[in-house]
């Protein structure tokens, strides 16, 4: 939620960011970052040099069987994530 957020706020405006929000808020599940997540997250970048941030997205996603939509290139070769 961060960087939809982040990004539509700054390209289109703060209407459109919290509208994005609300839809992200009503279409996905949210899941809280813990002590199994973190851990994996950090193996993760020590194995592929993710940064912090991309490596708790993606662990996030590993350890729940979903799927990473994203406009973030460094997930470009990950199965489990849809570049667009």
């Amino acid at each position: 939620m961060y960087e939809v957020y982040k990004k539509i706020k700054k390209e289109t405006g703060e209407a459109k960011a919290n509208e994005a929000i609300a839809y992200t808020i009503d279409n996905t599940t949210t899941i809280n970052l813990n002590e199994r997540i973190a851990v994996y997250a950090a193996d993760l970048s020590l194995k592929t040099g993710l940064a912090m941030a991309d490596a708790l997205i993606k662990a996030t996603a590993d350890l729940n069987n979903a799927k990473i939509v994203t406009s973030d290139n460094h997930f470009k070769d990950f199965p489990n994530a849809e570049v667009i």
